[in-house]
């Protein structure tokens, strides 16, 4: 599977993806901090679980025992965990080709965030489902899949037209997220697959959030932009005022004249000016972008 021609690289892409066809261009994402971060945990851990069982046992989301309510970090410790090497290479290649998109897009502390909400979501969704499949053999949940599906999603409905290889298969990652989409839909009405319906929480997830918050959470980052904004007007105005009366008495009275905590004053005026054009440039950065 590979990312061709992802639109949050081309200059007239929008939010839900670039107008008109991008022209195909192969291009390969790179593996962030945080992308080396996931594998490096899934993978020592991975090795752990071949000689220390424990940590499977200890990890792994289970709904028949009730662990996942009095041992929380399962909720967590479950999308780190895998069955075995193939399992874990399909994971981490969805790791690899889709959470540079939303890391681009969010930052690496908010991607990571999502990523670590959809398998929760995905994890939440198999407990659903193993109430209505109580026969299902598979008791417990292992693996980063819903977390995957959930980067699968928020880049289909970021960069719907962003083109992909599947396997052999050129088509566009809404497409494929649709694929997904009926697939796992079938698999939890035929055969009440607990797998299945953990997918398709973390796919819906990935999916719809972003389109449903996206509204509500412009509106709140502006809120808060503005905010912080007024803050550091008003604190630059009050400084300056004090600047200004002490800077007259100076003019006035001489440098002598002044106290200790004035001149600390004008000591550090410099610094918070400093610090307060700093912190104004990146709230116009963030609010151009």
């Amino acid at each position: 599977m590979s990312w061709e021609n992802r639109d949050y690289n081309r200059e007239d892409a929008k939010y839900f993806g670039g107008s008109g066809k991008p022209e195909f261009k192969l291009a390969l994402p790179y593996m962030s901090r945080l992308g080396w971060f996931i594998v490096l945990a899934c993978a020592i851990l991975l090795v752990l679980q071949q000689y220390i069982p424990d940590v499977t046992a200890y990890g792994k989301l289970t709904d028949f025992e009730r662990r996942s309510v009095i041992q929380p970090w399962r909720w967590i410790t479950y999308q780190y965990l895998h069955g075995g090497l193939g399992h874990f290479f399909f994971n981490m290649i969805g790791v690899y080709f889709f959470l540079p998109s939303i890391e681009n897009r969010w930052g690496e502390k908010k991607a990571l965030l999502f990523y670590t909400a959809g398998g929760i979501v995905a994890g939440f969704t198999f407990c659903l489902m193993a109430l209505v499949a109580r026969g299902n053999a598979a008791s417990s949940l292992i693996g980063a899949s819903g977390s995957v599906l959930a980067l699968i999603g928020a880049a289909a409905a970021f960069y719907p037209h962003g083109e992909i290889y599947f396997f052999i298969f050129r088509t566009t990652i809404r497409m494929l997220a649709t694929f997904y989409l009926l697939l796992y839909i079938f698999s939890c009405l035929l055969y009440r697959d607990l797998s299945a319906a953990a997918h398709l929480g973390g796919l819906m997830f990935g999916w719809l959030g972003p389109v449903i918050a996206h509204g509500r959470v412009d509106e709140f980052l502006a809120a808060r932009k503005n905010k912080k904004m007024k803050r550091l007007i008003q604190s630059d105005k009050q400084e300056r005022e004090q600047v200004d009366r002490i800077l007259e008495k100076v003019h006035q009275q001489g440098m002598n004249s002044l106290s200790t905590s004035e001149k600390r004053v004008l000591k550090s005026a410099t610094i918070h000016q400093q610090q307060r054009d700093d912190e104004m440039a990146k709230l116009q950065k963030k609010r151009s972008i």
